[in-house]
């Protein structure tokens, strides 16, 4: 949906239907009615431009609107989603993280009604109310590392990896909201996570997957308090009652 009026009014200039041959030779077969239009805006074509058209050569979040639990993706720049797709104008992996978690699910789901099949709508109306914690950018970072690490071990099939990730990602998040509740049950995560180890551009692939693994080895060592902490996680109360109630 493009931010504009009927008439086509607004800071964004209409599209010029020369720069589309092809499109304005088509629509000119059908001059005598596109003329006689009332909503036709400031020209008889009526392509109005989108306010936020430039949102689409940045890296975006994008979701489905209807799904079974929260889906939120990264899109690439220069990747355009038509409606009903939403898309929100940020690559904070950070953001993309708490979205992705079953807190924000919980409290998106509890907006909202669910449909047939247990679908649920996930309209911006609901989204955007979700309280997202502004931690400080040191407990921001595990967040952004730990989504590059899923990201790429998603692409690469990497099954094992990016399913702890994603629940240390997870787990990350409940400690966020319920602080309190995580600490007085001795099941912290952050204090054990340690320096992670940021994959970055001028990595090959190569060297992102291995670094990716070696930080996987270490956290996954059944010794590790951060994998004890999360296969235990359900023993807070708050959490469990939340992943319960997503099974509903």
């Amino acid at each position: 949906m493009c931010i504009r009026d009927s008439n086509g009014h607004g800071d964004i200039p209409p599209i010029d239907i020369d720069a589309y041959p092809a499109i304005k030779a088509h629509l000119d077969q059908y001059w005598d009615k596109l003329a006689k239009r009332q909503d036709k805006g400031v020209t008889p074509y009526n392509l109005r431009n989108c306010a936020y058209i430039d949102e689409f050569e940045k890296e975006k979040i994008v979701w489905g609107n209807l799904a079974l639990s929260c889906q939120f993706a990264l899109a690439d720049a220069g990747f355009y989603i038509n409606a009903p797709s939403p898309l929100i104008g940020s690559e904070d992996r950070y953001l993309l993280a708490v979205l992705n978690s079953t807190v924000a699910d919980f409290y998106i789901r509890s907006l909202g009604v669910t449909r047939n099949g247990g679908y649920f709508e996930y309209k911006p109306m609901f989204v955007e109310k979700l309280p997202v914690p502004n931690a400080p950018d040191d407990k921001r970072t595990p967040f952004q590392i730990l989504a590059d690490y899923v990201l790429l071990t998603t692409k690469k099939d990497k099954t094992l990896e990016s399913a702890f990730f994603e629940q240390l990602i997870d787990g990350l998040v409940y400690e966020l909201y319920f602080p309190d509740e995580i600490k007085a049950a001795g099941k912290e995560i952050l204090p054990h996570l340690g320096e992670l180890s940021p994959i970055t551009d001028s990595m090959s692939e190569e060297e992102k997957l291995a670094v990716i693994h070696r930080e996987f080895n270490r956290l996954y060592d059944p010794n590790h308090p951060v994998r004890n902490n999360l296969e235990t996680l359900d023993s807070v109360e708050v959490v469990r009652a939340i992943r319960e109630a997503l099974k509903k």
